[in-house]
């Protein structure tokens, strides 16, 4: 647990607590808790199209009123089916400004049994595995979306903040939970555990040497993390490091290439900065 509690607190930007799955074993936690693996086949690839809008710098669907409160699960894996009602629930709410509340129960218990007769779908929206860009466009713009993911070990003590892991599959398969996502925010200009990857110093030979950091170039050039607009406006914002404040635009190079931003600064302000968001020491 304690090696659990480490990982989390380098590896995450988030608040971990002593769960009542804390003293659990990654084993006891799969079994218990875990339900099974979604085959999420259908969304290869997806049908939902991109409008063209700018996202705003948050979305927050529980501000709109159309999200129910949250239901307890219990002991059965049937994550698919609070998902499911929720989904259907903020939907209902958005079209008829009347918010009800459905069974998972029934879903359980005559879904499979049934073959769903009965049930009409008309225009299905799935959004392709792992683009991102799709999810975040159908959150802000649409209403709250189902989605499945993977579990991992350390999100057992999960409390708040965003939470981000190394260990992700890759296939429809490996996903094992279903939640409902209801707001997405736009991405602040921290470390990789955010978006953004630490290189190294920089700086000529005789000259003093500075800090040198980039967005991350993995995500496809649609898939921006931040924009350099956005990210002009971060550098002005003024923040407190190591009890001192003030701004990185203060004393900082932006550079907009191809395929990423990068930002150098022989500022020592800049460089606790940024060793604060790496946890890693630099080269003086």
């Amino acid at each position: 647990m304690l090696e659990d509690i480490e990982i989390l607190e380098v590896s995450a930007e988030i608040a971990t607590l002593l769960t009542g799955f804390a003293d659990w074993t990654f084993e006891e936690f799969r079994r218990h808790r875990h339900g099974a693996a979604q085959n999420c086949f259908t969304t290869l690839k997806g049908n939902h199209k991109i409008i063209d809008a700018n996202l705003p710098d948050e979305k927050e669907w529980r501000k709109e009123g159309i999200v129910s409160e949250v239901k307890y699960q219990g002991r059965c894996g049937s994550c698919w089916t609070f998902s499911t009602t929720g989904a259907l629930e903020s939907a209902y709410a958005q079209a008829f400004r009347k918010n009800i509340s459905l069974s998972e129960q029934q879903l359980v218990d005559c879904a499979g049994a049934f073959n769903n007769f009965g049930c009409c779908v008309l225009g299905p929206v799935n959004i392709s595995l792992g683009a991102e860009d799709e999810l975040k466009h159908a959150i802000a713009f649409a209403r709250p979306v189902s989605v499945a993911f993977k579990v991992v070990n350390g999100f057992k003590l999960y409390k708040s903040g965003v939470y981000t892991n190394t260990t992700c599959g890759s296939t429809p398969m490996d996903v094992i939970h279903v939640v409902l996502a209801i707001g997405t925010v736009r991405t602040r200009f921290t470390n990789k555990r955010r978006g953004i990857s630490h290189t190294s110093a920089a700086g000529a030979k005789g000259k003093k040497k500075g800090a040198t950091f980039t967005i991350d170039c993995a995500k496809p050039v649609e898939d921006k993390i931040m924009d350099i607009a956005s990210l002009e406006n971060f550098l002005q914002e003024r923040i407190k490091v190591g009890g001192k404040y003030g701004a990185l635009g203060d004393s900082v190079t932006i550079v907009r290439e191809k395929s990423k931003i990068t930002v150098t600064s022989d500022s020592n302000f800049s460089k606790r900065y940024l060793k604060y968001l790496t946890k890693k020491y630099l080269k003086k």
